[in-house]
């Protein structure tokens, strides 16, 4: 299903695009005062079952974007099921949110009570999620597993790449393992933190800060069990968003059907959200710096 909208009862406070329940969404392009959204989700090629993932993005009246990418835990029955309530916690929650003070409880509060909901269900279902929250001047990550975020610069700088509940992924961020062994490694598909655990845990990122020609992409690991970051930056860094996003989606279709000798390969369900800013961020920014400056010289 490819849904655009409002939860019922609730005025325009906000916009939800909602993907939950498809096979394949081709492209999909917003365009809202903080910058560019692209939405791509597409099941594995080796499935002939529904695609496992979820994706939404909610636009505030106010010009606040969150982001959200859910990956049903494949192995486990009903992955899309997990993923589905997942996305619409965030929905019922974030569609009563009152102000800007009050988003990072409320993410934090969809995620505790899509937990609590997948428990409940007792399917022995499970998903992942990764989700972003951009305001005017700053932008938070949140998850739980291995879907990830990776924040890079137009010439090619990763400035952030999130680091994937796993086993495989916490030896690689510790030094003890290199990226090329780590994508091929045999568990890399294991998962360590989900939502549908006792033991759930949520990550949350501080408050950055992005340029005009950055780009953040927010994936399941259909993209980063196929790329490497630096591949990924090398495709996202530059060009127009609807290039840069196609010539993503079409590497990893090729790694998934017709990888070369040495390439990682490992067919699953993808879906990638990428957001480019506005200068409306940087000068958001940069007005807020000079405002602060000013009343620390008069206070």
């Amino acid at each position: 299903m490819d849904e655009t909208a409002k939860p019922q009862g609730v005025d325009s406070a906000i916009e939800v695009f909602r993907f939950v329940h498809h096979v394949d969404v081709p492209m999909r392009s917003f365009d809202f005062s903080l910058g560019q959204v692209l939405v791509f989700s597409g099941r594995s090629p080796r499935k002939t079952t529904v695609n496992e993932d979820a994706a939404i993005v909610i636009s505030f009246a106010d010009g606040r974007l969150v982001l959200a990418v859910a990956d049903g835990v494949g192995g486990l029955k009903s992955g899309d099921v997990a993923a589905s309530i997942a996305i619409e916690a965030l929905i019922d929650r974030l569609s009563i949110s009152t102000s800007v003070d009050s988003l990072r409880s409320d993410i934090v509060d969809a995620i505790e009570k899509a937990n609590r909901a997948v428990l409940d269900s007792k399917i022995g279902c499970a998903t992942t999620i990764v989700i972003v929250e951009i305001g005017f001047d700053y932008f938070r990550i949140y998850h739980v597993g291995d879907s990830m975020v990776l924040h890079t610069s137009n010439r090619g700088r990763i400035k952030h790449l999130t680091v994937p509940h796993s086993p495989v992924g916490m030896a690689l961020e510790a030094g003890l393992i290199q990226e090329q062994d780590a994508i091929h490694h045999e568990f890399r598909h294991l998962v360590s933190n989900v939502i549908g655990s006792e033991s759930m845990r949520i990550e949350i990122g501080p408050p950055s800060q992005m340029t005009a020609r950055d780009t953040l992409v927010l994936a399941s690991d259909g993209l980063f069990d196929n790329l490497l970051p630096a591949e990924i930056t090398e495709v996202v860094r530059k060009g127009d968003m609807q290039s840069m996003q196609q010539k993503l989606i079409d590497a990893v279709k090729q790694r998934m059907t017709s990888p070369a000798t040495g390439e990682p390969s490992k067919p699953d369900d993808l879906t990638i959200i990428c957001f480019r800013p506005k200068a409306v961020m940087k000068a958001t920014a940069i007005n807020k710096k000079i405002t602060e400056r000013l009343e620390g010289n008069f206070s």
